[in-house]
């Protein structure tokens, strides 16, 4: 079988090379890597596009669970605040009691 000497163009250079038998196998492995190239690209933009949504994902559950905490600790300062309302009301009933008593004892 004779080999073909016609001109092909080599990606990798800026000259024309003669195209025959020995140099196919060249062209084979670059046109494979070149589909495993864009096969990879395909998967990365893949990557690329899930990846954002399962960030905002992660993100809404995250911003849910603090949303959660927060109102939990808005009932805990509510209930310390009425707690302590109450606790200042005895302890001013207890001072009223306290200046009466050492008032009735100041005067004879």
């Amino acid at each position: 079988m004779p080999l073909s000497t016609e001109m092909h163009y080599n990606p990798d250079s800026s000259d024309q090379v003669p195209y025959n038998e020995a140099n196919t196998s060249y062209y084979n492995t670059y046109n494979s890597n070149q589909i495993q190239h864009n096969e990879d690209n395909t998967n990365n933009m893949r990557t690329q596009l899930t990846q954002p949504f399962d960030t905002i994902k992660k993100l809404e559950e995250e911003k849910e669970n603090l949303q959660d905490e927060i109102r939990n600790l808005n009932k805990d300062k509510l209930m310390y605040e009425k707690r302590n309302k109450d606790l200042q009301l005895d302890y001013d009933n207890l001072r009223e009691k306290h200046n009466g008593l050492t008032n009735k004892n100041k005067d004879p």
